[in-house]
């Protein structure tokens, strides 16, 4: 009587990260072609259209109070550091960028949730059901997507370039359920 009545139920999620450009949209370069937005960054000679993995090469970009330094052998595809910002310059005003369209692909996700019931039979027609169901069960962090604009509207570096500063779904969540079923 105890070990029946039970039921295990379980949806795992794994999912690539969407596709997102490096975007340049310097004010001047803005005006100089016209559009407000959709302008993307140049890729370094060699560079990798992708840099989200393995090491950052180590740059500082602009100067003065205004620099960023990313030190070489910055472990990438963390909240930290997500994608290399060295491997990015800016455009030339009036010229377009040499990185191609959706080239980064941000984080992806990935959850497993399940529920356990057991049924309880009280009569032929009335059933007592308990359920737990855990939501995020593995409680992984599932990282949003990245700032992709290595240069802010003035063509200065933009700090906050390749961090991740939210995530997306909860932390693990439990909850318990007594139903009566007539």
């Amino acid at each position: 009587m105890i070990l029946k009545g039970w039921q295990l139920n379980a949806i795992i999620t794994l999912t690539d990260g969407p596709t997102r450009s490096i975007s340049d949209n310097s004010r001047e370069n803005s005006n100089r072609m016209g559009a407000i937005g959709g302008l993307r960054a140049n890729l370094i000679p060699g560079g990798d259209t992708n840099p989200s993995s393995g090491t950052s090469a180590g740059c500082t970009q602009g100067s003065g109070s205004t620099a960023r330094v990313v030190p070489a052998g910055a472990k990438l595809g963390g909240p930290d550091l997500y994608y290399d910002p060295c491997q990015f310059t800016p455009t030339t005003p009036g010229f377009y960028g040499t990185l191609g369209r959706n080239t980064l692909i941000a984080p992806g996700l990935a959850s497993v949730d399940f529920s356990l019931t057991k049924n309880f039979s009280l009569t032929e027609n009335n059933r007592l059901q308990f359920r737990s169901e855990f939501f995020n069960a593995l409680n992984r962090p599932n990282f949003a997507e990245p700032g992709t604009r290595p240069y802010d509207n003035q063509g200065r570096p933009d700090l906050s370039s390749g961090t991740i500063t939210s995530t997306k779904g909860s932390a693990r969540q439990i909850q318990f359920g007594l139903k009566f079923l007539f």
